[in-house]
């Protein structure tokens, strides 16, 4: 996941490579709004049944029910 931006993405996606060459599955990648209210990728991440969440550059959010999750 991403916080958008040219910093946020370039850093999940080299996460994400690098994640992936140690043998980590990864379920997905999804840009996350700072400025939303709530935030339809985390429910979906959830969803997955992710252990857990990587998300570079600037990150806070809301799920669906309105629980902070990051």
């Amino acid at each position: 996941m991403d916080g958008g931006g040219g910093y946020g993405i370039g850093i999940a996606l080299a996460f994400e490579a690098q994640a992936k060459k140690r043998g980590i599955e990864v379920l997905g990648h999804d840009r996350l709004d700072p400025k939303a209210a709530d935030n339809p990728a985390i429910t979906k991440i959830k969803a997955l049944g992710a252990q857990s969440i990587y998300c570079g550059g600037r990150c806070t959010g809301r799920d669906e029910a309105g629980e902070g999750v990051l």
